[in-house]
C-alpha cells in the first residue's frame, strides 16, 4: 500500500511596531529622525507616528537622533520593552513613544547710567524690547537698580535687545543714546543666562 506524508506548517501571526513622537511644549514643527532595524529611516514631528507594517515576531530596535536644542526626556514602549530591544510577539502591536523637551535659556537686561551722575536721585525706568527668532521675546522694564530677566527663550535663538523709548529725565539731567554690551544682538547658546548691559 502507498504511504502519504502530510507536512503541516504553522506560521506565527505577524505583528507591528508604531513609533510616536511627542514634544514639550506641544506643537513643535521640529523634525526628529528615527533609525529602525526593520526598514528605512523616517522623520516625525510632534503628534505624528510611523507604522512599521507587518513584521515577523522577533527582536527589533529603533533609535532617535536628538537635534541641537532638545533633550530626550523619555522613550518607552507600551509592552514594557526598551526601544533598543523590542520583543515583538505574534499578533502584537507595540507602540513606542519618544518625548523630547525643548531646552531654554534666558536673557538678562541690566541698566546702567554713566557720565555726570553725581547728585542723580530718581527711579526712572526704561522699556526694553527683546525680540528673538522663532517668535519668542517680550518687553521688560528695567532701572539702574532693577534688572530684568526674560526666561523661556529656546536655546539657539538669536535675540535683539532694543531700548524702545527714553523716560522723562530727572530734573537737571538728560539721557544720552544707549550703548549695548556685549551687543544689542546676542545668541542664547545654552540653558544659562545671557546678559546685556544697556548704558545711557
Amino acid at each position: 500500500s502507498a504511504t502519504t506524508t502530510c507536512v503541516i506548517t504553522n506560521q506565527a501571526d505577524p505583528g507591528s511596531i508604531i513609533v510616536a513622537k511627542e514634544t514639550l511644549p506641544d506643537g513643535s514643527a521640529q523634525g526628529f529622525e528615527f533609525s529602525p532595524s526593520w526598514g528605512d529611516a523616517f522623520t516625525l514631528a510632534d503628534g505624528q507616528s510611523n507604522d512599521s507594517g507587518l513584521l515577523e515576531p522577533g527582536s527589533y530596535s529603533v533609535g532617535e537622533t536628538v537635534p541641537a536644542g532638545w533633550d530626550l526626556a523619555s522613550a518607552t514602549c507600551d509592552d514594557g520593552s526598551d526601544p533598543a530591544a523590542i520583543g515583538l510577539d505574534p499578533g502584537e502591536t507595540v507602540t513606542c513613544t519618544f518625548t523630547n523637551t525643548r531646552l531654554v535659556g534666558a536673557v538678562s537686561v541690566v541698566k546702567t547710567l554713566s557720565g555726570a551722575t553725581e547728585g542723580y536721585v530718581g527711579g526712572s525706568t526704561f522699556d526694553v524690547t527683546v525680540t528673538c527668532d522663532g517668535g519668542t521675546g517680550g518687553v521688560v522694564v528695567v532701572g539702574p537698580s532693577s534688572p530684568a530677566i526674560l526666561e523661556g527663550i529656546p536655546t539657539g535663538s538669536v535675540c535683539t535687545v532694543v531700548e524702545t523709548a527714553l523716560p522723562e529725565p530727572v530734573d537737571g539731567f538728560s539721557y544720552g543714546d544707549p550703548s549695548y554690551t556685549p551687543s544689542s544682538t546676542v545668541l542664547v547658546a545654552d540653558t544659562g543666562t545671557v546678559e546685556v548691559v544697556i548704558d545711557n
